[in-house]
């Protein structure tokens, strides 16, 4: 249906402007009953794409036009994925059993998987998808028949087109995990490590059952591969080992005691060590190649690991999230041991929640008291940490914390510094801070900014998704300093609920 859609006074109050005076730009063709329009987006070539469920559609925004249209996918679509390599979009269409290719012509390519799939993993170099049944995901599934939750499709994507490899497990799978060069795929399951090769037609599967008594089962809790993917680190619910498992051949090569079970498993990034952390305040360093093992003892029990990956000067930094502790550690990961002779450690004026690393290692965001209910970030202060420069330093906000977004050394005009984003849903706000200097610029913005992330062509231009039921896309640079007269470019109006006057 084509309208002219006007806008009364009813949509202006739910939209709650934030901005005083602010236009916006409304897409002119299309108008969508009923929809139902998932408020996060994909910025590709200068566009925002969005799904929109109840329309079996994916929308398109485009920030020069002001306009907003709809392609159509298949029945039911669940999920919405970019390509890590290709200028494409996909969806798994549950309705249908599909996965729909959009290429940038708008085109849609249908390719059956058999199954309705609730989760997509890319491998690293792109090349590859994994469809399957995530347990997270498969509780919404709704079942004509029956419905094998073990099932899994390999996409391979290459010069010939695409492809689909359908397989199935002994037991129902409860994680995927690629290897760094894409040639194999992890799958724990609710008994054994399955380690398919992915680098030979048809593809091989092995699985590694970590116990010799066949009434028990023993899940792989945590599955790290190691840099140069020739390894695995894996721990087993309930029990306190970690195995080192070979992938080329597939065998256990080793099994180190580690008292009680681990909470976090991390190589270096080198690929000589492991770290793992228990709860405890001691954290353990192994050598995989010796088994050795030594101990770093803490003020306070580590949980989480966050490991750079800049191989000029390794590093990791050690935290609990459980919410009572408030320290953070600094270890440098040297040549001339395996556990680190002089940890930094900070007591911070607010509990850990979680660490986020910039893109370059220089500096880390930290957020503070995660929400229980998931990852969803819900923290009233932040913590920002320049590793060579200066020690943590909180910040306090006007509101909650929705999304992050890292800027890389030069995308800020004069300024080498990396910089970092914050949304603040609650007082329509955008925070871009400094992470060195800790300087920021404080923006103005629609209500319940929701989600910010790159339009994805090169620019550095930024979208918006702001959480309103009538669907609020606005768009800024990432350099901005002020507001514009009249406020940030937007289009609005992607999923109205019979508010406008359609006459």
């Amino acid at each position: 249906m084509t309208t002219q859609p006007r806008l009364p006074a009813l949509l202006m109050l739910a939209l709650g402007l934030a901005v005083s005076g602010c236009t916006l730009s409304w897409g002119p063709t299309t108008y969508f009953d009923e929809a139902l329009l998932i408020h996060e987006g994909i910025g590709l070539d200068g566009q925002v794409f969005m799904l929109s469920p109840r329309n079996d559609a994916m929308i398109a925004v485009n920030p020069e036009t002001g306009d907003f249209s709809a392609i159509e996918v298949g029945r039911q679509p669940a999920l919405l994925s970019a390509s890590p390599t290709e200028d494409i979009l996909y969806t798994l269409d549950q309705g249908d059993d599909t996965l729909s290719r959009i290429l940038p012509n708008g085109t849609r390519e249908a390719i059956d998987l058999g199954a309705p799939f609730t989760s997509l993993v890319w491998s690293p170099d792109g090349h590859r998808g994994v469809a399957w049944f995530d347990p997270a995901e498969s509780g919404e599934v709704v079942v004509e028949g029956s419905l094998n939750l073990n099932a899994y499709a390999v996409i391979t994507i290459d010069e010939e087109g695409v492809s689909v490899d359908a397989g199935s497990l002994t037991f129902e799978p409860h994680a995927l995990t690629f290897t760094p060069d894409s040639q194999r795929l992890l799958v724990s399951t609710t008994a054994r490590l399955h380690v398919i090769d992915l680098s030979v037609s048809p593809s091989t599967e092995l699985a590694i059952p970590f116990t010799t008594d066949e009434s028990q089962n023993r899940a792989p809790s945590i599955v790290s591969a190691s840099p140069d993917s020739q390894r695995a680190l894996v721990t087993v619910s309930g029990m306190s080992d970690l195995f080192v498992v070979g992938l080329d051949p597939v065998m256990i090569e080793n099994v180190a005691p580690l008292g009680q079970m681990a909470t976090a498993v991390v190589w270096s990034a080198d690929g000589s060590r492991a770290i793992i952390a228990d709860g405890s305040s001691s954290v353990r360093f192994l050598d995989v190649d010796t088994n050795e093992i030594e101990v770093l003892s803490l003020p306070a029990g580590v949980t989480d690991i966050v490991m750079s990956q800049v191989s000029e000067a390794p590093f990791a930094l050690l935290y609990d999230d459980r919410g009572w502790n408030r320290y953070i550690t600094r270890v440098e990961l040297t040549e001339n041991s395996v556990a680190p002779d002089d940890p930094q450690t900070f007591l911070l004026e607010e509990r850990v929640g979680r660490i986020q690393l910039s893109p370059a290692a220089e500096a880390a965001v930290i957020i503070h008291d995660i929400d229980d209910l998931g990852d969803r970030l819900s923290a009233h202060s932040i913590s920002l940490y320049h590793f060579a420069e200066r020690a943590p330093s909180r910040i306090r906000l006007d509101s909650s914390v929705s999304d992050t977004l890292f800027l890389g050394a030069g995308v800020i005009p004069g300024s080498e510094d990396e910089h970092v984003f914050v949304t603040l849903p609650n007082s329509g706000r955008l925070v871009r801070y400094n992470l060195r200097t800790y300087a920021q610029t404080v923006l103005d913005t629609y209500a319940q900014p929701k989600q910010i992330a790159p339009l994805g062509d090169g620019s550095n231009g930024l979208f918006v998704v702001h959480d309103q039921e009538v669907g609020l896309v606005s768009f800024l640079d990432a350099d901005a300093t002020e507001v514009p007269s009249g406020g940030f470019p937007a289009v609005a109006g992607m999923a109205f609920f019979n508010i406008l006057d359609r006459s």
